[in-house]
């Protein structure tokens, strides 16, 4: 029996070979087009099928998608994918604390999955609110 994450597999491919067969065979289809489309195919084929969890009450995927792929490729540890209110995606807990620090907020202390920063007499909690794959989203609580 072929499950569902086999028969999107196979749509992927196959909408892949179907792209390359058109570049092949002189098609009139542009060098950007095709590589667009054969990234867009890799990247659908990567996010559900390479075991990544994705658990958030963000109501759309795509910014936590953009922010895994600025950490990938961008070398950074820890990016804000949304201002209001702020939310942050992050390898790890220090790369949280290093980010907050860059933003003028020093850690103060952890409780659960809450992190607490001050600047002077502000205090500002974020608690983790998802993950995707290894990276996790926290957001500021409050907003």
């Amino acid at each position: 029996m072929i499950g569902r994450g086999m028969i999107r597999i196979k749509a992927c491919c196959c909408m892949l070979v179907e792209t390359i067969k058109c570049q092949v065979r002189g098609e009139p289809m542009k060098r950007t087009k095709f590589v667009v489309s054969v990234a867009v195919a890799l990247l659908l084929c990567l996010v559900f099928f390479s075991g990544a969890s994705y658990s958030s009450k963000l109501a759309a995927p795509l910014p936590a998608l953009k922010g895994a792929v600025q950490i990938e490729l961008g070398g950074q540890k820890a990016v804000i994918i949304a201002e209001d209110p702020l939310v942050i995606m992050t390898v790890n807990d220090s790369s949280l604390e290093r980010r907050m620090g860059e933003l003028g907020l020093k850690f103060s202390e952890q409780l659960g999955s809450g992190y607490f920063f001050e600047r002077n007499l502000e205090k500002k909690l974020f608690k983790s609110d998802g993950f995707l794959g290894r990276y996790i989203i926290f957001k500021e609580a409050g907003q």
